[in-house]
């Protein structure tokens, strides 16, 4: 399985055998560190860094070309050398701290491409769409690095997409995901657009064995949600999941939609009551609650937060719950009136109410504002104002479930890197201690 430095994001559209080699001393160290990847006997790509077209190699050998700002090296120069496939995608922010690699052969389509990660702060979103109407309008300044990808045969990730939309003219952008995490454990995301703008499909592309788990998690689950909504589903409808060329891929449907605030609102209400179940089952015999009995026993200090919670809620029964499991304004839409959600890497198929409200207001919480205790008494009175009171549950068994959503949170963060003493898991570990406490008195 493939797993890249940021920077290197764009070698995903290439086969994974292909050979990289460059004889260009101009490389970065994390671009080297391709070279060193090299496979045998693979297709060789050779890379280029701020050659003119009457610089370039010899390339009538070569399966493949990447050209890292590189000026005067145009596609027909490309095409008349033997590729058939040549991309140039503008590389934003930079090479240097990398997050979307976007296709510049329209101006709609480079608009478009930005679209694989929409900023939900208000600072960000004003960057995004001011960056946005510069490349629609084709303003000079919005990037300065480039990579232009040259080879011989559509790569086998673009083929996979092409294959659903055959009469479309396709262009990829890239996400790095979030740069805070682990090369292996950050999403890496595709979109297709075509050159008119439009955003055919959102894709996943695994880096590690616990991503893939996260798409082939992501993958049933879609299936669970669209049979059991039908044509009233307005989340993501899986279009493809599976090995691609030696990685796990996942492509979907776009979510479109306006983005949400931070509250919980009546409408949150009621999609979080659409997945509920009319069946009952006891708390203790859910799957959510088995997986964290399981990872609470290596960590006694959470282990002590579980059990006390799993006092609380002996004997109770509860509907049956689909959770989405990172449950956050980011992943929310407004579609047609209703709230929509996709990313649901981390849906649990068999899990309890309130626990994606407590996730949604935990992330709305400014942090290191208040203190745990201050921040568990608003989580909860927060969630207790919900519309139509959630479940007529007490205020001690919404406590209780609080807590198992703040030991997920916790073992989500860890899956993605964090370690036990990371401030950010400290930070939810008192406040779930905080809620554990409550429930004892």
């Amino acid at each position: 399985m493939r797993a890249y430095a940021a920077a290197l994001t764009w070698a995903y559209l290439f086969p994974a055998d292909a050979a990289f080699h460059s004889d260009d001393d101009r490389l970065t160290p994390v671009f080297r560190s391709l070279l060193e990847q090299r496979e045998p006997n693979g297709r060789d790509v050779q890379i280029v860094w701020g050659s003119s077209s009457g610089r370039l190699p010899r390339l009538e050998d070569r399966y493949g070309l990447v050209a890292v700002n590189c000026r005067g090296i145009s596609a027909r120069d490309l095409q008349e050398a033997g590729f058939t496939y040549v991309r140039r995608l503008a590389v934003v922010p930079s090479l240097a701290k990398p997050r979307w690699f976007v296709p510049l052969d329209s101006r709609a389509a480079a608009s478009a491409g930005f679209r694989i990660h929409t900023p939900t702060n208000r600072v960000g979103h004003v960057k995004f769409n001011a960056v946005r109407a510069a490349a629609r309008l084709g303003l000079p300044g919005w990037y300065r690095d480039t990579i232009t990808i040259a080879q011989r045969a559509v790569p086998p990730i673009e083929q996979v997409i092409q294959s659903l939309f055959p009469e479309s003219a396709l262009r990829l952008t890239l996400s790095t995901g979030d740069l805070a995490w682990p090369d292996t454990a950050r999403g890496l995301r595709v979109m297709a657009v075509n050159l008119a703008g439009e955003v055919l499909a959102f894709g996943k592309l695994a880096s590690s064995r616990i991503t893939q788990q996260w798409l082939e998690n992501e993958a049933a689950a879609l299936k669970t949600l669209t049979a059991r909504f039908g044509e009233r589903w307005s989340g993501p409808r899986l279009l493809s999941a599976g090995e691609v060329d030696g990685t796990f891929a996942l492509f979907e449907t776009p979510v479109e939609g306006a983005l949400v605030g931070s509250e919980l609102s009546p409408a949150h209400w009621r999609f979080l009551a659409s997945l509920q179940d009319h069946n009952r089952k006891p708390v203790s015999e859910t799957a959510l609650v088995r997986t964290l009995a399981e990872r609470v026993a290596d960590l006694p200090p959470l282990a002590s937060i579980f059990d006390s919670a799993m006092a609380t809620l002996a004997g109770v029964s509860l509907p049956v719950t689909i959770t989405h499991g990172d449950f956050a304004p980011c992943n929310v839409r407004w579609v047609d009136g209703s709230i929509s959600a996709f990313d649901w890497e981390n849906a649990v198929l068999d899990g309890l109410p309130m626990v994606d409200a407590v996730t949604y207001r935990l992330a709305s919480i400014p942090r290191n504002r208040d203190t745990p205790a201050e921040v568990s008494v608003r989580l909860i009175d927060s969630v207790m104002r919900g519309h139509g009171e959630p479940n007529g549950l007490s205020r001690d068994v919404i406590r209780a479930l609080a807590v198992l959503a703040l030991l997920a949170n916790i073992f989500r963060s860890i899956d993605l890197g964090r370690s036990f003493s990371d401030p950010e898991v400290t930070w939810v570990t008192q406040i779930a201690r905080e809620l554990a406490m409550a429930t004892s008195l």
